[in-house]
């Protein structure tokens, strides 16, 4: 037995799952927070814990079945038997590849496209909607609103990018399985887009950390006296002034802690 091999197969799925449970509950955390206002924040352990053990304990099951092995071009659940002229195929590896993995990112697709779309439309319509009679919301109300939209938008790109480049292993996935054959093509492809999938993620978690730490460092804008007077004067003529509680999130500022009174 290629015992690195079959390390290898093991840490491949299991990060494969771990990568799907994170960008699952991440998109569950922002759809909560920015369409129903809720603070998801005492769940954090839970997503942790989860996106850890269950990936850890369903890994293991090609190890009862004997499906590690050498698969294409990489060590992952073997479907077909290499060894033979036609490759024969390996029924319980191809259940298994669906069952811990496509049928799985299928579903999750589908539930984060549903959840970005809504998410990003909720937010664009509290921010440019209009009020009774085709007036605007009041000034105040939609500052609020457009910041916590450019707020988000950062945090919406991991989901978003793990959605988009999902589609094509699907894709191939569900072709192959159809046509009862597999493509060199679609298989070339697979060995692209798969840890494509894991470095455009890392990436961009990369480039938020690095986009927050630069805007924390910026020095708050100072009004000139003149530019203060215009917006006193503004303030006043919407008969209402402002303050803001804590935002909900660390490091986020949601605007919706924001009162009138």
């Amino acid at each position: 037995l290629d015992y690195l091999c079959l390390a290898t197969a093991y840490l491949t799925q299991f990060s494969l799952l771990v990568k799907l449970f994170f960008t699952i509950w991440l998109t569950f955390h922002l759809f909560c927070f920015a369409v129903y206002h809720k603070n998801m924040k005492g769940l954090e352990i839970l997503y942790i814990v989860t996106a850890i053990v269950i990936p850890a304990g369903i890994a293991v099951v090609p190890f009862f079945t004997k499906t590690y092995g050498l698969s294409k071009g990489w060590c992952w659940i073997m479907n077909a038997n290499d060894s033979s002229c036609p490759p024969a195929p390996i029924k319980i590896g191809i259940i298994e590849q669906f069952a811990m993995w496509y049928g799985p990112a299928l579903v999750a697709f589908i539930l984060e496209s549903g959840a970005m779309v809504t998410l990003l439309v909720t937010l664009g319509c509290r921010a440019y909607r209009k009020g009774g009679g085709g007036v605007s919301e009041p000034l105040v109300g939609q500052s609020v609103h457009r910041k916590a939209l450019k707020q988000m938008l950062p945090l919406v790109i991991y989901p978003l990018v793990f959605t988009v480049l999902i589609v094509p292993p699907l894709v191939n996935r569900i072709l192959d399985a159809a046509q009862g054959r597999e493509s060199i093509i679609r298989c070339k492809m697979d060995v692209v887009f798969i840890p494509l999938l894991f470095l455009a993620a890392g990436a961009t978690l990369i480039v938020h950390v690095c986009f927050l730490l630069i805007s924390k460092k910026k020095p708050p804008p100072h009004l000139a006296p003149d530019d203060a007077g215009m917006e006193t004067a503004r303030a006043g003529s919407t008969r209402c002034s402002t303050y803001f509680v804590p935002p909900l999130e660390e490091g986020f500022d949601s605007g919706y802690g924001s009162r009138r009174i």
